[in-house]
């Protein structure tokens, strides 16, 4: 009922609520207890109810029915957000103060969940403030975005968070070429409005640019040396560029 792919690993939520994780496993992040990297789907233990999956760098995350999270793998940046700064785990831990979560996705070394009234929790690495909370100081446990009530959707990838609000775009992190869609280059460490202000019906971050459905349309802006805008050029934009033939 879901998938996610991490940077050498992909993790499955199956129909019965179990999760299965297959490739690379160095820190544990197929989260079955072993550090061996599997070629098949390997089933993490102690996982049940799960509804949606996010997998990182090397760790992996699922949100359970029960509004709580479970992570597994390397933790060098408190991404397991239980509290510790262990090198890793190969087995889930649950994470610290996580209650009625409905959305969860991952960047390399922090993961955000969208919780019932519509905040956002994030936890791991803000060395580019991609916590939200104001701060440049890693947590081990979940913070609060500053400012956010409402989101819908969630999208992190790398060190940039972005999440839909009443249809506008509201991001923060790092934003070395754009990739938060404010029109600058400059990091936030808390949530700054995009200059997509309305019609945003998804989101999904990538590496250094991101890329929205709005009106209908595809929207993306940020890093585009191999053309990942879908523009036809390979030139960065800080503004929102129509990827060519997507209506």
């Amino acid at each position: 009922i879901g998938v996610s792919a991490g940077g050498d690993h992909t993790c499955a939520v199956l129909v019965d609520g179990t999760v299965n994780c297959w490739g690379g496993n160095d820190f544990g992040q197929l989260g079955n207890g072993s550090g061996f990297a599997s070629l098949i789907p390997v089933a993490v233990s102690g996982v049940t109810g799960a509804i949606a999956i996010a997998a990182g760098e090397y760790r992996s995350c699922a949100l359970l029915a029960t509004g709580s999270v479970q992570c597994w793998g390397r933790n060098n940046d408190t991404q397991l957000g239980n509290g510790s700064n262990g090198y890793f785990s190969t087995t889930a831990v649950n994470v610290a103060n996580v209650t009625g979560g409905i959305a969860i996705s991952a960047g390399a070394f922090h993961t955000c969940v969208i919780i019932a009234n519509g905040a956002v929790r994030c936890w791991g690495d803000n060395t580019e403030g991609q916590l939200g909370n104001g701060s440049l100081t890693s947590s081990s446990t979940p913070v609060a975005v500053a400012q956010i009530v409402g989101a819908s959707a969630i999208s992190a990838k790398y060190s940039s968070t972005c999440v839909v609000v009443s249809g506008a775009l509201q991001c923060w992190g790092g934003n070395d070429l754009g990739q938060l869609g404010t029109g600058t280059t400059s990091n936030s460490t808390v949530a700054t409005g995009s200059l997509l202000t309305n019609g945003v019906a998804s989101i999904s971050v990538g590496y250094q640019y991101a890329c929205v459905l709005a009106h209908g349309v595809v929207l993306c802006w940020g890093n585009n040396s191999r053309g990942q805008l879908g523009d036809g050029t390979t030139i960065n934009s800080l503004q929102p560029v129509m990827t060519v033939g997507i209506l």
